[in-house]
């Protein structure tokens, strides 16, 4: 089982462009999410939900409860959320990541980013 005292190389991070379907798997193993960047054109708040799963289809929108919500903030001309953590957070099973219009909600939303993760 992998803890935020391991250390492990740095991956440059998994592009995700979630314009045409808003989920996406990015690790299908365990793994630890140090970070992410992420970018929004469209004048409301969205959600990026990362799911501690290994496949899309062990997520289901509106019933899983991500493990984690990151809130887009609506700003004319687009906007980005980024963070860099200073410990990273422990994903048992994988990553998959759902845009979305609330933070635990099932109706899809445009937005793309980057996550950075071992």
């Amino acid at each position: 089982m992998l803890s935020p005292g391991d250390v492990f190389a740095l991956e440059a991070g998994k592009f995700f462009d979630l314009d045409d379907d808003p989920g996406l798997l990015i690790k299908g193993s365990q793994g630890l999410i140090y970070g992410w960047h992420v970018f929004t054109e469209l004048a409301a708040t969205g959600f990026i939900q990362v799911f501690d799963a290994a496949t899309l289809g062990a997520v289901t929108l509106g019933s899983t409860v991500p493990k984690l919500a990151i809130a887009i903030p609506a700003v004319a001309g687009g906007a980005f959320s980024s963070i860099i953590l200073p410990k990273p957070i422990v994903m048992a099973n994988g990553i998959v990541v759902f845009s979305t219009t609330t933070p635990e909600g099932s109706t899809a939303r445009v937005q793309s980013g980057h996550i950075f993760h071992a």
